[in-house]
């Protein structure tokens, strides 16, 4: 888009976004309405790997086998926001150590470091109550 809204225009980036964020949106509604849904077998072996939180799975949660209990929804948004901490500072921590700046790279990386074992030790956690819980009674 280059030749609609030259680089020299200070309001080019935004004015880019604005054609390509609405036909890219076109562009994932049709292909997510056009093509067939996943079949239920698919999405109850996703579902039994996975454990996503019931919120939006209650019907594939209905005829899935009992497995281990979900993890309450705030560990899934406490993990998911330590998910996006840990990606973000690993990626600004290395790009400060690639430009030098290594105080401040560390501190990046370090903060990565715990995001990740926040997260391991939710999941530790998690499996270890798994493995006291009998399948029977985690439904």
């Amino acid at each position: 888009l280059g030749r609609v809204f030259p680089d020299s225009d200070p309001n080019a980036q935004a004015e880019t976004l604005l054609v390509t964020v609405p036909i890219t949106t076109v562009v994932w509604l049709g292909v997510t309405f056009l093509t067939p849904a996943e079949s239920l077998q698919t999405l109850t072996a996703f579902y039994q790997k996975v454990r996503p939180h019931a919120l939006g799975w209650r019907p594939i949660e209905r005829i899935a086998p009992a497995g281990p209990q979900e993890e309450s929804l705030s560990v899934t948004v406490l993990d998911w926001i330590a998910g996006c901490g840990l990606v973000y500072a690993t990626l600004f921590g290395i790009g400060k150590l690639v430009l030098a700046d290594l105080v401040q790279g560390l501190i990046y990386l370090a903060v990565a470091a715990l995001c990740g074992l926040l997260i391991g030790y939710n999941a530790t956690r998690g499996a270890a109550r798994a493995r006291r819980i009998p399948a029977t009674e985690a439904g």
